[in-house]
Parts: structure tokens; sequence; C-alpha cells
């Protein structure tokens, strides 16, 4: 089902798409993904699992890289192979045994790309974001069903397909591997829910509980109610008292910014000045946490 929420997209070409695929459209080895995994007929893979980047790799006479994805319980990892390019990134087709293109950054809104004769998605909208820290390269895609009404889903540079942030926190299929199965549960497969992304660079944990498959929960930094919110939002439960609270969009232009009289561990700001979509929240120098805004 399409979702009912306008993602208002701001972007700002902050670094050139050259300079950005430098700096970050690569797979260094140590670089994990995080994800849980549910459905199918083998529960004893249910819960925590991370897919790596293990080592650097020679396939067909073409320098890429190896990941392993290891799953809950006493079970071998499954084994991957990719690489990348200014723009591209390529993955191993076992059943074809040669490479296919899985992301191209230099496509633009209304391009498609095949990932097979049966799955293709089309790129809805791309830019560059520093919302996370890092200029990246994002597109929002939308997989081909029966026509293109599943969509958004965020793809970043480096870190892939990482879900839907703001619409359907958490429980949202998506996995790197977009050639794979990630999300089949109804047919017997396994659903790939992603938590979060770490690499030497940079971090994403849009939902501030990242599950990793050694750890439980994190405890988030703060607490945002509601989320979505439609007037009043509350920050609640801050881990450490904040003295100045800051609202960025997506392409990470400030918004607006608080400065609170004295340290607190919460407070209250309205956002009906503020457009639908999804903005991020910073207290002092920390971490950002997604808000979603819904409008009437």
């Amino acid at each position: 089902m399409k979702a009912q929420y306008t993602w208002t997209l701001l972007v700002t070409l902050a670094l050139s798409g050259e300079a950005a695929a430098q700096q970050h459209n690569s797979l260094p080895i140590g670089q994990t993904w995080n994800y849980e995994l549910f459905g199918g007929w083998n529960p004893n893979v249910y819960g925590p699992s991370s897919l790596t980047v293990v080592a650097d790799t020679i396939i067909s006479g073409i320098t890429a890289q190896k990941l392993e994805m290891t799953f809950n319980g006493p079970h071998p990892p499954s084994v991957y192979f990719a690489y990348t390019t200014a723009n591209e990134v390529y993955a191993w087709y076992p059943f074809s045994q040669g490479f296919g293109k899985i992301y191209d950054f230099s496509l633009q809104s209304g391009d498609t790309l095949a990932l097979s004769a049966y799955k293709k998605y089309r790129i809805d909208s791309s830019g560059v974001t520093t919302a996370f820290g890092p200029a990246l390269r994002f597109q929002h895609i939308s997989f081909y069903g029966q026509g293109w009404t599943n969509g958004p889903y965020l793809v970043l540079e480096g870190a892939g397909m990482v879900g839907r942030p703001g619409f359907q926190p958490e429980k949202t299929c998506a996995f790197f591997f977009l050639q794979n199965s990630f999300c089949g549960s109804p047919v017997d497969g396994v659903d790939h829910f992603f938590k979060c992304f770490t690499s030497p660079n940079w971090q994403l944990d849009p939902y501030g509980n990242c599950l990793t498959a050694d750890s439980a929960p994190a405890a988030p930094p703060f607490t945002l109610t509601p989320n979505p919110c439609f007037q009043t939002c509350r920050i609640t439960n801050a881990v450490t008292p904040f003295e100045t609270v800051a609202v960025f969009d997506l392409a990470g232009r400030l918004l607006k910014s608080y400065r609170l009289d004295y340290p607190a561990s919460g407070f209250a700001f309205s956002v009906i000045d503020l457009p639908a979509g999804m903005v991020f929240i910073r207290l002092d120098q920390g971490s950002f946490r997604p808000l979603l805004i819904r409008q009437p």
C-alpha cells in the first residue's frame, strides 16, 4: 500500500556527486549492516542478523569485496560479493555467474534500473543530504509491482537501501542486496528489517534502538512523542540534560532552534509552522533522531 504521508524533500547539493562518491561509495572492510529477520520456514534464524564486509577478493578478474551474513543461532554465514565504481554498485549473481548492477547514483528522477527480468525499480527523487553527518547522495525508489505503488524506500550512498525512516519505522523490509528476496515471508521466505549501519566514516541508526547480533536494543538518547507529530512534539527521557534543540530537514538545513535557560531532560515545541515530511531533531551536539510531521 502506498504510504499516506508526503515526504517533503528540500535538497541542497552540498558536494558534487564525484566528490561524494570518492569518499563514501565504497565497501570498506568492517562495514556492517544490522537487520532483524522474521518469517519463512526456519524460525531458528529469526532475530538479529548482521551483514559485514570481511575481505577483499578477485572474481572473474574483478577486484571485489566479500560480505558475510550471520544469523541468530548455529548457522553458517551466507556469502555475498560486490564491488563499487564512482557511481555504481555491482553484486555477484550466483546463477548467472556474473556481476549485475544493483545501484546507480547517476540515475535521475524517472529513470529505472532492472535487477532481473522480473524485478526493477524506479528513481522517484535524488539529491545530496547532510542529515546523517557526511554529505551523501540519496535516492528514493519504488519497486514495480502492479504500478509503482510500494515506495518510497530510502537509498543512501555507501549503505544502500535502508527502509522508510519516518514512514514505517523499523518494520519495513529492506536489504542491501536488492536482487535477492528480502521480503519473502508470504511465500515462505524471510523478511529483512533494517536496523542500523556502521562504517569507518559514519553511522546510521534512524530508529534509535538498534539491535546488533550480540546485544540487546540500545537505549535511545531521547524520546520523541508523538511520532508522527501533528501540533506539539515532546522531548522526554533525555539520557543527558541538554540546553539546545535544533530541527533540520533531510538536506541538513536548520529549520528552527531553541536555547533553554538551564539544562533539562525534557522540552515541548510546536511543529505547526513546519512543512509535512521528515525532519531530524538534535540536542546540543548529539545524535539525530527522525521525526515525521503530518499536517491536516
